[in-house]
């Protein structure tokens, strides 16, 4: 986490690139302290806005989530839901799913319900479970949308401890039942989220859609390739990485 007191401290090349112009903005507006940050996310948003969410982000201060979920129902343009959504996930709290979890069941925003997937997708809260696999098990939801979802089914336990539960099992099924979607984008986060529960009942679905699935994410790869990656984690290996399509 970075001390709020350090901002002053940071230099270009501390941040991720193209952030500098947002950290001279935002340190224009003379923020110093929590309330000055919490003034500042309150703001239209402006040039100030990415480096307030970052460091919101950074922080990982509770304090700020509720002024950026009030900005995830409020912005519209994708590039700074994005920047929303990840602080987001990073400040709030389970106190806060259910807030959330309106947002992507019900906001009338395709960009919006997305980036909530965001948000509870990075939580590493499994809470977010139930949420995730009913967006992603509804087939009137956006390719989009239920993508990350299925992504967030699988970046819940990814990272975390093995936590062979109940809602570990749900998600499994909900990646399980979609495995098969018409559409190569859910295909492709339902291949990744088995992969990364190492779901041996999924094994040998993913091995035939290795063979056959001729599906293309444009910007990753191949369902295909995908499935083989998954496949790899589930007998214990780690996929090479591979060169995005247009």
């Amino acid at each position: 986490m970075l001390p709020l007191d350090r901002i002053v401290a940071w230099r270009s090349e501390d941040l991720p690139s193209g952030y500098a112009g947002a950290l001279r903005a935002l340190l224009g507006l003379d923020v110093r302290t929590e309330r000055d940050l919490l003034r500042a996310l309150a703001a239209p948003w402006g040039e100030h806005s990415p480096a307030a969410c970052l460091i919101a982000g950074r922080t990982g201060n509770p304090t700020f989530a509720r002024p950026l979920l009030r900005l995830l129902v409020q912005e519209e343009a994708s590039e700074r839901l994005v920047e929303v959504a990840k602080a987001l996930s990073r400040t709030a709290h389970t106190g806060l799913i259910s807030s959330i979890s309106v947002v992507l069941s019900s906001n009338p925003r395709e960009e919006r319900r997305w980036a909530a997937a965001i948000v509870l997708s990075y939580m590493s809260d499994d809470t977010c479970i139930k949420p995730l696999a009913r967006r992603l098990d509804d087939s009137h939801e956006s390719a989009g949308v239920r993508g990350q979802a299925a992504e967030g089914l699988g970046s819940t336990y990814m990272c975390g401890p093995d936590r062979r539960n109940r809602r570990m099992r749900l998600a499994e099924s909900s990646l399980l039942r979609n495995l098969r979607d018409p559409s190569a984008e859910v295909r492709f986060w339902c291949c990744y989220g088995l992969g990364a529960l190492r779901s041996r009942k999924a094994r040998g679905v993913l091995a035939h859609l290795a063979r056959t699935d001729t599906g293309v994410v444009p910007g990753w790869w191949s369902v295909a390739e995908e499935a083989t990656d998954a496949v790899t984690k589930i007998d214990g290996g780690e996929p090479e990485g591979r060169a995005t399509r247009p």
